[in-house]
């Protein structure tokens, strides 16, 4: 507590008075509040030396309203370090009783400047987050034997994809691994290549994924069932959420580098960039003189570590983090890609487990800002966003001071002219307590206004900085989301899910052998099993592609859909008989992938 508030009790007083009151009272200021109404009082002060005190600026909040105001917004503004004695009875201070609600500062309709959610460690949290999990998801549907039930017939013409169910329960993780990735174009575009140019293709691994890739585009069953996961050295089983990222690495690894090597034996001379990134690392020195030195020449999987923190992350600021580097020195070292770029990029996401929420990925993730021959202009455009990041701090700041000191005059101020101040039932003094109690609640309105003000001044800068590099020369490189993987935490196969997006840029969650449509949203804001260190951890993008692309695609050899097409009349005819399809088996209905 500071003078300025036994200042704005008395106006008429000076510093020196004021002092003098502290002086006779041994810095009591609930004495001195009580005797600063005598009028007698001023007669038994013993005046002191005066002492210089350094002005705090203020916040003009009033404009031309009377000084007692402006001297009460600059109490807000000094230090809260003076001990009070306690006494019984009626307190002058902070109050500890519950603000009154109807003088609580509320943010406004669609602010920005919300509050963050975060995950504390507690208990409750926690075993809030396990039950939504079970209640999703049932573990007892694990057990569930597929071998013997009813298989939904699928419209290929929907865009529906075709799911994998896998035996083995701990492997669960590879089939939506490969469910997504025959999704992407430019996978499915070299799967072609290789099923259309060679006649026997070297690999059973390629072979068993052209097979499940061409059932896609032609069996009218709903999923696969598979055995082994196609015969993949990297497929570990594992019902630990903490592994099934590092093993989806591994198992991702494999598969792009077969298939690279399956087109390199077709194009020997092809420049590869199915998965392939090549890197290399830029010094910005002292004198912004940038030099490149070669790195690691190729990599298939960007890891991402998110939840360091409670706050949210955000991909692109992410991989920035990543990439980009202080020296000891100073100077600053990139990591950048360097031309061609691959067709797909795919990102490995770590959960450090302290955030309640995944990052945000965007829709589209533009390539440009981590290009070597765009880091000029990237280094501009994040430094016009560091120069508006700077405004908005400087936003919140303010308005945190704001909602602090409105809290302030609500319990100090109001508490002690309303019930504290001594001859406040007195009819004299009556009116002047009264008119200070509603200068208060003007300030308060002031304040709330400031604050409303604030808020849409934020919105505007983020605003501003999302668009920062929505411009040609940095958006020439649009990589498209095409598959999330997502694990829910405990075990079984149906806490582990994918949504991947089909041609038509509609998108499907697959749940095991369930799929359904679900809109852009969940895809990008499924926060599922992050309270327990799981959540998405793989995120699929790719270079964006025409739908002329698409329907340029080769066509499946006969020796792919002949069978398909086989067993597609097998399975209608059964259907047929048995009334829609009850009592369907996976004899005349599945492809057995589990001896491959």
């Amino acid at each position: 507590m500071s003078i300025d508030i036994l200042k704005t009790l008395a106006p008429d007083w000076t510093d020196e008075e004021i002092k003098s009151l502290l002086n006779k009272y041994n810095d009591d200021y609930e004495k001195a509040a009580d005797a600063i109404f005598d009028p007698n009082v001023k007669e038994t002060l013993i005046p002191i030396q005066t002492v210089t005190t350094t002005q705090h600026e203020v916040i003009d909040l009033t404009g031309d309203d009377s000084d007692e105001i402006a001297q009460a917004l600059r109490m807000s503004l000094q230090d809260n370090n003076v001990q009070v004695a306690p006494t019984e009875g009626a307190t002058f201070g902070p109050s500890n009783r519950t603000p009154d609600a109807n003088w609580q500062l509320t943010v406004a309709s669609g602010s920005s400047i919300q509050p963050q959610r975060t995950y504390d460690g507690g208990e409750q949290d926690l075993q809030e987050a396990i039950q939504r999990s079970m209640e999703t998801i049932p573990l007892e549907e694990d057990t569930k034997d597929v071998q013997d039930a009813d298989v939904p017939f699928r419209d290929i013409s929907s865009g529906q994809p075709l799911s994998i169910h896998v035996q083995t329960s701990s492997l669960q993780y590879a089939g939506n691994l490969i469910h997504a990735l025959i999704q992407v174009p430019q996978v499915q575009a070299s799967l072609r290549m290789i099923a259309n140019s060679l006649d026997q293709v070297k690999s059973a691994t390629t072979d068993a994924l052209i097979s499940h890739a061409a059932h896609q585009d032609h069996a009218n069953i709903a999923f696969l069932l598979a055995g082994s996961i196609l015969g993949y050295n990297t497929c570990t089983p594992t019902n630990d959420f903490r592994k099934t990222g590092d093993n989806s690495e591994k198992l991702y690894e494999e598969i792009i580098t077969d298939i690279e090597k399956h087109i390199h034996e077709l194009l020997p001379d092809a420049e590869i960039s199915l998965g392939s990134m090549k890197l290399c690392t830029i010094t910005f020195g002292h004198e912004d003189l940038p030099s490149m030195r070669p790195s690691e020449p190729k990599a298939h999987l960007v890891p991402i570590t998110y939840g360091e923190s409670d706050v949210r992350g955000d991909l692109v600021n992410l991989i920035s983090n990543i990439l980009f580097k202080t020296l000891h020195d100073g100077t600053l070292e990139h990591t950048v890609l360097t031309t061609p770029l691959p067709d797909v990029v795919v990102f490995s996401l770590k959960n450090e487990g302290k955030c309640a929420d995944a990052p945000y990925y965007p829709p589209t993730l533009f390539m440009d800002r981590f290009l070597y021959d765009k880091i000029m202009v990237v280094q501009g455009k994040l430094q016009e966003v560091r120069e508006i990041e700077l405004k908005m701090l400087a936003l919140v700041e303010r308005q945190q001071t704001l909602t602090n000191f409105k809290v302030y005059l609500s319990e100090d101020h109001a508490a002690f002219y309303e019930k504290v101040a001594s001859g406040r039932d007195h009819p004299d003094r009556r009116p002047y307590f009264d008119g200070m109690v509603e200068k208060i609640k003007n300030i308060i309105k002031t304040l709330e206004q400031k604050v409303a003000d604030i808020e849409i001044e934020y919105a505007t800068l983020v605003t501003e900085s999302q668009k920062v590099f929505e411009c040609p020369e940095v958006q020439e490189f649009p990589y498209d989301l095409r598959a999330v993987l997502v694990s829910g935490g405990p075990p079984g196969r149906k806490n582990l899910y994918s949504y991947v997006q089909d041609a038509k840029q509609r998108w499907w969650k697959t749940v095991d052998t369930v799929v359904t449509e679900v809109p852009p949203e969940e895809v990008l804001n499924d926060s599922n099993g992050v309270l327990l260190g799981a959540g998405p951890y793989m995120l699929i993008y790719s270079r964006r592609v025409s739908l002329e692309y698409i329907d340029a695609l080769l066509p499946w050899p006969n020796s792919y859909t002949d069978s398909i097409i086989s067993n597609n009349s097998l399975y209608l005819e059964a259907r047929s008989e048995e009334g829609g399809g009850s009592g369907i088996t996976r004899d005349v209905s599945m492809v057995d992938l589990s001896g491959v």
